[in-house]
């Protein structure tokens, strides 16, 4: 992995702009990229993600 390999050889993590040069692609590419694979995370059901009128937790089993 890209990130994985910058990180080794530069001894730190690093920037997107630095992994945009390695790939040789836009550093648009690489934030796309990214928020893409936020939309792709598990949650779990019974996490609290708001509340409702009544100040009650609402739960993804609740919906």
């Amino acid at each position: 992995m890209a990130v994985d390999q910058l990180t080794y050889e530069l001894q730190h993590s690093p920037s997107i702009q630095e992994i945009a040069k390695f790939l040789h692609v836009q550093e648009e590419d690489i934030l796309e990229a990214m928020e893409m694979s936020r939309s792709y995370q598990a949650l779990s059901m019974d996490k609290s993600i708001e509340s409702d009128f009544d100040g009650n937790n609402v739960t993804l089993f609740d919906l």
